[in-house]
């Protein structure tokens, strides 16, 4: 059913995805007569109304294997006027019709900058075509490998010809600003059915006022980036509190084939309830301290990942700063669970210089949340260690916790 369906759209489309035929073929490879065209970037100065374009010497084919490059456009006299400007905009271009036989179907399509990210575009064959054909209008006006174009002629950047939002064919802008990174996409669609339609990142590109053109790519495009699970660091967290996991910074470098899913799962610790375990961020409230480990796996609707995170639940944390200065009054606080403690049980705070015997520091009650600590210099290290303790007794044993730190003169 889905062959039949499928041969019917490319029966309807042949004709428009054979690809523009042009008025000129000055650049080498400008998409005509169904060949890949070369990148192109297009700089225009809002000051002077000018525009400038280049060609960049490399085929979407051979750029979709290796996409990567530096491009000094200083060096081309057509592009004296633009350097050392803050206020230029540019974008760059690339396309390659559906040849009648399909057998580009993996790389026909578009390259294509986007300010406002892969969700510019449509990713079914009508739409990529119709993006495709406005960019190879423009280039049939291209009369060399680079050259101006004056304000109100064919092809100058806002006329007729071209502008940031290809005559409204794509959401948004396809245009950036000097030093900030601007996204690049391919766009292709090798089915013909909307759901199949990719717009895979390939990397950004940024200008700088010298006129150097970089970009920081991510590997071929022709295969799927695999995602990058990340489901944040292993943290320590109060017994009775509302515990968030941390998996937003994920990520899946080309952005396709679809939006990144997540799923958390418990493998460790006493049983909790995950609420919302299919977001970035689910949480849960532990009542028993113990060690509780998780896995986020994420996936991008082709290739799946995991990583694992752990959060260590305490019914009593001190907190201490990582470096105390010798000769000074320092208060050590500490958070703990009520429901675990009577709050009149005794407290006390100890020192080790060595990490094995602590030397009593100050108590007080549990309730009081801090105790004072002012090292002398006979104990000045380099590092030590606090130890913070619940006084024992036979229905509660001793809950201790401790932290790190350097004594510093």
């Amino acid at each position: 059913m889905k062959n039949a369906a499928t041969t019917r759209i490319r029966s309807i489309l042949l004709m428009g995805l054979m690809g523009f035929t042009g008025s000129s073929n000055a650049l080498t490879s400008d998409g005509a007569n169904g060949s890949p065209s070369s990148l192109v970037v297009t700089v225009f100065d809002p000051a002077t109304t000018k525009t400038f374009y280049k060609d960049l010497g490399i085929t979407q084919d051979k750029f979709l294997v290796q996409p990567t490059g530096v491009f000094n456009l200083g060096l081309d006299p057509h592009y004296s006027d633009f350097m050392g400007k803050t206020n230029l905009i540019f974008n760059v271009s690339a396309h390659h019709a559906l040849k009648s036989d399909q057998s580009n179907a993996s790389s026909w399509g578009v390259l294509l900058s986007a300010a406002n990210g892969g969700s510019l575009f449509s990713t079914d064959w009508v739409g990529i075509d119709g993006v495709r054909q406005t960019i190879q209008i423009y280039f049939s006006y291209l009369t060399g490998s680079s050259g101006i174009f004056n304000a109100g002629t064919p092809g100058a950047f806002n006329s007729n010809q071209w502008n940031g939002r290809l005559w409204n064919r794509v959401a948004g802008s396809t245009t950036g600003t000097v030093g900030s990174p601007l996204a690049f996409y391919f766009v292709t669609n090798p089915t013909g059915f909307s759901g199949d339609g990719l717009a895979r990142k390939a990397g950004d590109w940024t200008l700088t006022i010298d006129g150097t053109l970089t970009f920081a790519g991510k590997g071929s495009l022709l295969q799927n980036m695999p995602p990058v699970a990340n489901a944040g660091g292993n943290t320590t967290q109060l017994a009775g509190k509302e515990v968030t996991l941390h998996g937003n910074q994920s990520m899946d470098p080309d952005e396709s084939p679809a939006p990144l899913s997540y799923q958390w799962t418990q493998i460790a610790g006493p049983l909790v309830n995950l609420i919302n375990p299919n977001t970035p961020t689910p949480s849960f409230t532990a009542k028993d301290p113990g060690l509780y480990r998780f896995t986020l796996t994420v996936s991008d609707g082709k290739d799946s990942v995991s990583d694992n995170t752990q959060v260590a639940i305490k019914s009593l944390i001190i907190k201490a700063p990582p470096s105390i200065k010798v000769g000074t009054k320092t208060a050590i606080t500490w958070q703990f669970s009520p429901s675990s403690f009577d709050p009149t049980q005794s407290i006390h705070l100890s020192f080790s210089a060595d990490g094995s015997t602590y030397r009593p520091i100050a108590a007080g009650k549990i309730n009081r949340g801090s105790l004072a600590f002012n090292p002398s210099l006979k104990r000045a290290t380099i590092k030590g260690s606090l130890k913070l303790c619940t006084l024992g007794t036979v229905q509660k044993p001793e809950v201790c916790d401790q932290v790190a730190i350097t004594l510093v003169k």
